[in-house]
C-alpha cells in the first residue's frame, strides 16, 4: 500500500513538474497575447533576459540596443533577433583581457582581447562578461627571413599602424619593440603574425619601478631587497607578477619600526611592524619604506581601587602613552594623577624603577625614567564638604552640616515662613536648581530657601467698534497683556493712545479704589495698584484734518472742495486733479492718511482718488520731459560709464535724462587694449570730443540717444634667451592675450631641455596656454644629465673588490652620476692575485689609467657607462700572442711552469681569427691560437681569454687540444662553438658560457669536465655536446630554447641522473646512449620526434619515461635496458623504414629492436593506446621482442 501510495505522489509531483514547465514555455517563448487572441491576429514579440558582468572588476561595462539608452545596470531585456552592443571601458593601466559570450554564436563583431566592444545578436537568454588585466607584454621583433622582408614589413605596417616606409625603417633596424601595453593574448597574436610572414618575435612582461629606502635620519639600518636571490637596488624595475623579498637590518640597539606600502600589499604575515622581512607581488610601481626605532619597554599603569575614583596618563615628551605601551630606552614618562571630584592623591607604588620627581601622597605627579619593564600605580581617599543654609528673610534658619564625599544632607526638620510669600522649597544656589535631600554631597554646597509673591488678573480693553486707539499696561516698565497675573502692591500704569484726530473719551477702573493717579476725561494715563482682581476699559472720539499742496510748473484742485476749516468727516472720498504748466509733466504724489484708488495717484497721472479715514495730507510735484540714453562697449576689451550734472558717473545703461542735459562719456581700456572709435545716433558730439582714440565725448540730449565705443589690442614683443643652446629664436610680436609661437626645439651637450620659463616670474612658459600680456623674456631651462654608472668585477670567485668615487664621495654600482663628473674608479686585488683587465663603455671616456696592473682607471662621464676590471693570479704571466702566435710559441719553449707544472698564461692581442676553427673535407682543424697548444704536446696550460673585438665563432677553437687544463674566460659576443673544446681530454674547468651562444655541437665531446657549465637560454643545438665526457656527474639544466639534443651526453659513464628535458627539444636520438649510472630517466616532454637509441645500455636505468604522442622514431630507444620493467607508449606505431648509412646498413623500421634485450618486461608491461594494441602486437617482433608469445607484453592503456 505505501509502496502505491509512493508512486500515486511521484506521479503527481511529475505532473505538477509538466505544468510547471509548460506554463514558463507560454510565457518566455510564445508571443504574448494581451487581446486575449485565440485563433487570429498578429501575436506579440518575443523577449530574452540579457545579463552581463565585469570580472575582477578595474573597468566598466555596459549595454545599449535600439529603444534602450547605454546603461550598466543588468540585467536588460532584449526583443529577438535585436542586436547589443557592449562597450566595456578599462581602469588607467589595465587593457580588455577576454570577452566571455553564451550562447558563443550570438558574438557577431568584435569581442576579442583588447577590443573594447562587442556585438551580440539576441536568440536566446544571454550572458556576456568581460575581464580587464594590466598583465601587459611588450613585443620586439628580433629578426627576419631577408627572402620574406616585404612579406615582414607588411605586416608591421598592418600590426603598428604605421606607413609601409616607417615599417620599412623599423623592420631594417631589428631588433626593435613593435607594441606595448598589450595582453598575453594579443601579444600571443602578433608573434604569429609575424612568424607566418616570415619573421620572428618574442614578447616581455610589462614592468614596474620598485623604489625602496630607509625612513628617518640617522637611518639606523639598511634595508636590501631581492628578486629570485638576485639584488636589486631602488628605482629598478621588476617584471609584472614577480615577488620582491625586502629584509631590513636595525643596527644595534635598534629594532625594525614600521613598514610602508603605496601601489601594493604586503604578503600575508610579513612587512607587519617589527619584522624584519617585507615580501610584495609586484603589480604596479611600488614604493615601500622602513622605520628603525630604540628598543623599547612596556609601561604598565593603573588606579588602585574599586572604583577607581581618580585617573591617571602618561606622557613622553608631552605625547600621552597608554597603559602596556612601550617606551624607549632612558626616556622619561610624566605620570598625572587626576582624582575625581571629592578625591585626592593618597599612595603611589613603583616596581621596576624609581621616581625621580614627586611621587609623594597628595602629589599629583611623578616622573619615572625607563630603564627596564616598568609599573606604576596610584590611588585615591575622599573629601570632607560643608552643607549651609540661607533662608532668605525666613526663620527659623538651619544650622550648617558636614557632609563627606557621595553621602547626603539632612533636610531640616522645620520649614521656614516669611509673610506675603510662599516657601517653595531648599534651593542649590550654585546650579540655582531645587534640592533633593537624596542628592550626594560634592563639594562645599549653600542652599537658599525659595519664596513665591502672590499674583492677580488684569483685564484691559477699549469700548466702541472701531476702537480708534491703543490701550497699553506697564509695571514698571515693562509691557503686560490683558489677564496676566500681576503682583500684590504693584503700580501698573495704563496708556490710551488715540488715532489721530481723536482724544480720550472715558476711563473705567473696577474696583474703583485701585485708581491712584489720573483716568479722568482727557487724560492719557491712569495709575491702578493691583490688590485684587482688577478690570480697566477706556473709550474714543474723533474729527479729520485734510491738508492738500503742489510745487511749481503746475495747480492742484480737489472736488468736493475742502472746508474753510480743513476738517473732514471720516469716509468722505475727494477727487484730486493736478494741472501742470507747458513742457512740464507730473512727478509724483504724495498722499498720507487715506487710501488711494487703483490706478490714480501714480507717477505721471492727473487725478488722484482718496478715501479719508485719517487725518490725510496730499500733495503733488511736476518736472521736466525727459529722454532715455543707452551707451556700452562694442566687442571686448574695456568699459564706458556716463554721468551728467545730476547722475554719478555709472556703468549702467540706460540713463534717463532731462532735456537740454549735457551727458559726459569716459571710455577706460582693459589692461593691453587701447579706445578706438565712438559712434553715435539720435544726436552729434560736442565739438572736441568723440574722435577717434579719444577717452571722452559729450552730448546734449535733445531726442533719444545711443553711443558706444569699440577697443583694439596692444602688441608686445617677447624675446627668447637660448642660455648657451641652439639655434636661439627670433623675437616675436604678439598681441594682447594672444599666444607666442613655440620655437623649435634647442640642444645643448651634455643637457636636457626642460622649457622655456618666464624671466619675470622664473615660472614654466605653456605656449599652449599662457596669453601674452606685456613685453616678455622667456630663457631656456636646461638640467645638466645624469648617466647611470654601472661597475664589477668579472670573474666567479671575483679575486679582488672595485670602488668607485665621485669628487670623493664613494658610489654605488647604477647610481646616477652628472654629466662631466669624473669618476675614480680603483681596483685592490686579494693577496695572489693582479689587476688583469679594465673595461670601460664606452672605451672614449677613459681618461687616465685602466691599463693592465693599473690599480685605477679615470673616467669621464658623457653617457651611461660600464665599467669592469677582472683580475688574474699573480702565477700567470701576461704574453702578447704575436704574428701566427709566435711570442706565446716562445714562451711556451722558454718559460718554467708553476711549481703544480702548469702553465699559467694570459694571451692578450689575440684577433678574432685566431680563435676561429675548421673542417676541411670531414676533418676538423684547431684554430691558429689551439695549433700553437697542439705544437707543444707536453706543456698543460691554462688560459685567460680577454675580450676579443669582433669574435663571434669559436668552432674546433681548441679540437684535440689534450694539455690544455682550463680556460679561464670566454669571450663575450660568441655565438658559434660547435666542437670548441671537443677531444681537450685534459680539460677539468671551464668557465662561464656567453648568454650569446647558439651552437654547442660537439663542444665538449670527450672532455674530463666533472660538471658542466651553465648553458644559456638561446642555445638551440646540444648534439655531441658532452658525448664521451665519461667523468661528468651531474647534467646542466637544458634551456628552453634547445631542439636537438641527438647524442647529447652519449656515453656520459659517470652520469647517474638526467636533466629535465624542455619542450622544445624535437630530437633525443642516442641522447643518453651507454650511461650505464643512469638509474632514472627524465620526463619526455611533447614535442619529441625522434628517440632512437636515446637509453641503448643504459643498464642501471629502473624506470622508464612514458613516450609522448609525438613520437616517430624509436630505434634501439631502450635496447638492452636489462632493469625496466614497465613502459607506456602514448605514441602510435610507425611502420616505415628509413635508412642512416653513418650507423647501420641498408635499411631499418622506425620502431626496430625499440626493447631488445629488455630482460625485465614481462607479460602486460608495456602499455599502448587501446587502438594501437593490435598493430603493436603484430609488430612485436620487429621491436625486439624475442618471440611470438612476445606480443603478450603489450595492453591496452
Amino acid at each position: 500500500m505505501k509502496t502505491c501510495l509512493r508512486k500515486i505522489g511521484m506521479l503527481a509531483a511529475t505532473l505538477a513538474t509538466a505544468a510547471s514547465v509548460l506554463l514558463a514555455l507560454l510565457f518566455t517563448a510564445c508571443p504574448n497575447n494581451a487581446g486575449g487572441n485565440t485563433g487570429g491576429g498578429t501575436p506579440a514579440s518575443v523577449s530574452y533576459r540579457i545579463t552581463f558582468r565585469v570580472d575582477g572588476g578595474h573597468g566598466t561595462l555596459k549595454a545599449t540596443a535600439e529603444g534602450i539608452a547605454e546603461t550598466d545596470k543588468s540585467p536588460i531585456t532584449v526583443e529577438k533577433d535585436k542586436t547589443v552592443t557592449f562597450t566595456a571601458k578599462p581602469e588607467a593601466g589595465y587593457k580588455v583581457d577576454k570577452w566571455t559570450v553564451t550562447p558563443a554564436a550570438a558574438l557577431q563583431e568584435g569581442g576579442t582581447a583588447g577590443n573594447p566592444t562587442a556585438k551580440v545578436k539576441i536568440t536566446a537568454n544571454t550572458k556576456v562578461n568581460v575581464s580587464f588585466t594590466n598583465d601587459l607584454y611588450k613585443v620586439t621583433l628580433e629578426s627576419l627571413d631577408s627572402a620574406k622582408k616585404d612579406a615582414v614589413i607588411k605586416a608591421v605596417s598592418e600590426i603598428t599602424g604605421r606607413s609601409l616606409e616607417e615599417a620599412k625603417t623599423l623592420v631594417e633596424s631589428a631588433p626593435q619593440v613593435l607594441k606595448e601595453d598589450v595582453t598575453a593574448a594579443e601579444a600571443d597574436e602578433i608573434i604569429a603574425k609575424i612568424a607566418e610572414a616570415g619573421g620572428t618575435a618574442s614578447k616581455s612582461r610589462k614592468t614596474y619601478p620598485v623604489i625602496f629606502s630607509v625612513e628617518g635620519t640617522p637611518a639606523n639600518g639598511t634595508l636590501k631587497a631581492e628578486v629570485d636571490g638576485t639584488v636589486i637596488h631602488t628605482t629598478n624595475e621588476v617584471e609584472y607578477d614577480k615577488t620582491v623579498i625586502f629584509t631590513a637590518a636595525p643596527t644595534a640597539d635598534y629594532e625594525v619600526g614600521k613598514w610602508k606600502i603605496t601601489g601594493g600589499t604586503f604578503e600575508a604575515g610579513t612587512g607587519t611592524n617589527g619584522k624584519l622581512i617585507a615580501k610584495v607581488k609586484i603589480t604596479a610601481a611600488t614604493t615601500v619604506n622602513v622605520s628603525f626605532t630604540l628598543k623599547t619597554y612596556p609601561v604598565t599603569f593603573s588606579v588602585k581601587g574599586t572604583p577607581a575614583n581618580g585617573t591617571l596618563k602618561a606622557e613622553i615628551a608631552g605625547t600621552e602613552i597608554h597603559t602596556n605601551d612601550k617606551a624607549e630606552h632612558g626616556k622619561t614618562v610624566t605620570f598625572t594623577a587626576k582624582p575625581a571630584t571629592g578625591y585626592k592623591v593618597d599612595t603611589w607604588t613603583i616596581t621596576g624603577g624609581t621616581f625621580e620627581e614627586s611621587g609623594t601622597p597628595e602629589s599629583t605627579t611623578a616622573k619615572v625614567k625607563i630603564t627596564a619593564a616598568t609599573t606604576v600605580n596610584v590611588s585615591f581617599t575622599k573629601n570632607g564638604y560643608t552643607v549651609t543654609f540661607d533662608a532668605k528673610g525666613g526663620t527659623p534658619k538651619p544650622p550648617a552640616q558636614t557632609v563627606k564625599y557621595k553621602e547626603k544632607a539632612t533636610k531640616p526638620w522645620l520649614e521656614p515662613t516669611k509673610e506675603g510669600h510662599t516657601f517653595e522649597g531648599w534651593y542649590n544656589k550654585a546650579g540655582n536648581a531645587l534640592w533633593d535631600f537624596e542628592n550626594e554631597v560634592t563639594q562645599n554646597t549653600e542652599l537658599y530657601a525659595k519664596w513665591r509673591i502672590n499674583t492677580y488678573s488684569v483685564t484691559f480693553g477699549i469700548k466702541g467698534t472701531p476702537p480708534h486707539g491703543t490701550l497699553k499696561a506697564e509695571v514698571g516698565g515693562s509691557a503686560i497683556n490683558t489677564t496676566n497675573e500681576v503682583e500684590y502692591g504693584k503700580i501698573v500704569t495704563f496708556t490710551a493712545a488715540p488715532e489721530s484726530g481723536y482724544k480720550v473719551d472715558k476711563w473705567t477702573i473696577t474696583p474703583a479704589s485701585a485708581l491712584q493717579e489720573g483716568g479722568i476725561e482727557g487724560n492719557t494715563t491712569a495709575k491702578v495698584k493691583i490688590t485684587a482682581v482688577t478690570k480697566v476699559n477706556v473709550s474714543f472720539k474723533a474729527e479729520f484734518t485734510v491738508e492738500m499742496t503742489h510745487g511749481e510748473h503746475g495747480t492742484l484742485s480737489a472736488n468736493p472742495a475742502i472746508p474753510a476749516s480743513g476738517k473732514v468727516t471720516e469716509g468722505t472720498e475727494i477727487t484730486f486733479t493736478a494741472v501742470p504748466s507747458s513742457d512740464y509733466k507730473v512727478d509724483t504724489w504724495t498722499i498720507t492718511g487715506g487710501t488711494v484708488e487703483a490706478g490714480t495717484g501714480e507717477s505721471g497721472s492727473l487725478t488722484a482718488k482718496v478715501k479719508i479715514i485719517a487725518a490725510t495730507t496730499v500733495n503733488v510735484s511736476f518736472t521736466l520731459k525727459t529722454y532715455t540714453v543707452t551707451f556700452g562697449a562694442e566687442g571686448t576689451g574695456g568699459t564706458l560709464k556716463a554721468k551728467t550734472d545730476k547722475i554719478t558717473e555709472t556703468s549702467a545703461s540706460p540713463i534717463s535724462v532731462e532735456h537740454g542735459e549735457i551727458v559726459t562719456f569716459t571710455a577706460a581700456p582693459e589692461p593691453g587694449y587701447k579706445v578706438g572709435t565712438w559712434t553715435i545716433t539720435g544726436g552729434t558730439f560736442e565739438a572736441g570730443t568723440g574722435t577717434s582714440g579719444s577717452p571722452t565725448a559729450k552730448v546734449k540730449v535733445t531726442a533719444a540717444t545711443k553711443v558706444s565705443i569699440s577697443f583694439t589690442k596692444n602688441e608686445y614683443t617677447v624675446t627668447f634667451d637660448a642660455k648657451g643652446g641652439t639655434p636661439v629664436p627670433a623675437a616675436q610680436t604678439v598681441k594682447y592675450k594672444e599666444k607666442a609661437t613655440e620655437p623649435p626645439a634647442l640642444t645643448k651637450e651634455g643637457h636636457t631641455f626642460e622649457g622655456w620659463y618666464n624671466k619675470a616670474g622664473n615660472a614654466p612658459w605653456d605656449f599652449a596656454v599662457n596669453e601674452v600680456t606685456g613685453n616678455t623674456e622667456l630663457y631656456a631651462k636646461w638640467r645638466i644629465n645624469t648617466y647611470t654608472v654601472t661597475f664589477s668585477v668579472k670573474g666567479t670567485p671575483p679575486n679582488g673588490t672595485l670602488k668607485a668615487e665621485v669628487a670623493g664621495s664613494v658610489i654605488v654600482s647604477g647610481d646616477p652620476v652628472e654629466y662631466g663628473k669624473i669618476v675614480t674608479f680603483t681596483a685592490v686585488p686579494e693577496s695572489g692575485y693582479k689587476v688583469d683587465t679594465w673595461t670601460v663603455t664606452p672605451a672614449a671616456a677613459l681618461q687616465e689609467g685602466g691599463t693592465t696592473e693599473s690599480p685605477t682607471a679615470k673616467v669621464k662621464i658623457a653617457a651611461d657607462t660600464e665599467v669592469n676590471v677582472s683580475f688574474i693570479q699573480a702565477i700567470y704571466a701576461i704574453v702578447p700572442f704575436g704574428e701566427n702566435g709566435i711570442n706565446l710559441r716562445n714562451h711556451l719553449r722558454t718559460a718554467t711552469p708553476h711549481t703544480d707544472g702548469i702553465y699559467y698564461i694570459k694571451v692578450t692581442g689575440l684577433k678574432a681569427e685566431d680563435l676561429y676553427g675548421c673542417v676541411d673535407s670531414f676533418r676538423a682543424h684547431a684554430s691558429t691560437l689551439g695549433e700553437v697548444l697542439k705544437n707543444n704536446p707536453t706543456k698543460k696550460v691554462a688560459l685567460k681569454l680577454g675580450e676579443i673585438h669582433g669574435l663571434t665563432d669559436m668552432s674546433w677553437c681548441f679540437f684535440m687540444c689534450e694539455e690544455l687544463i682550463q680556460v679561464h674566460e670566454i669571450p663575450k659576443g660568441v655565438k658559434y662553438m660547435k666542437g670548441c673544446f671537443s677531444g681537450c681530454t685534459n680539460l677539468t674547468q671551464v668557465s662561464e658560457i656567453p648568454s650569446s651562444v647558439t651552437n654547442m655541437k660537439y663542444c665538449f665531446s670527450g672532455c674530463k669536465i666533472t660538471q658542466a657549465p651553465v648553458i644559456p637560454n638561446g642555445v638551440t643545438d646540444m648534439s655531441y655536446c658532452f658525448s664521451g665526457c665519461r667523468s661528468l656527474t651531474q647534467a646542466p639544466d637544458i634551456p628552453s630554447s634547445v631542439t636537438d639534443m641527438n647524442n647529447c651526453f652519449h656515453n656520459c659513464a659517470s652520469l647517474t641522473q638526467a636533466p629535465v628535458i624542455p619542450n622544445s627539444v624535437t630530437d633525443m636520438s642516442y641522447c643518453f646512449d651507454s650511461c650505464r649510472s643512469l638509474i632514472q630517466a627524465p620526463v619526455i616532454s611533447e614535442g619529441v620526434i625522434d628517440m632512437s637509441g636515446s637509453f641503448w645500455a643504459c643498464t642501471n636505468l629502473s624506470q622508464a619515461p612514458v613516450i609522448p604522442k609525438t613520437v616517430r622514431y624509436m630505434i634501439s630507444c631502450f635496447e638492452s635496458c636489462e632493469k625496466i620493467t614497465t613502459v607506456t607508449l602514448k605514441c602510435p606505431y610507425n611502420p616505415i623504414q628509413i635508412s642512416n648509412p653513418n650507423l647501420w646498413s641498408g635499411q631499418k623500421y622506425a620502431f626496430e629492436n625499440a626493447f631488445k634485450n629488455c630482460k625485465g618486461l614481462g607479460n602486460g608491461s608495456i602499455k599502448v593506446p587501446a587502438d594501437q594494441l593490435q598493430t603493436y602486437r603484430l609488430n612485436g617482433d620487429k621491436m625486439g621482442l624475442e618471440s611470438y608469445f612476445g606480443r603478450y607484453k603489450f595492453v591496452a592503456e
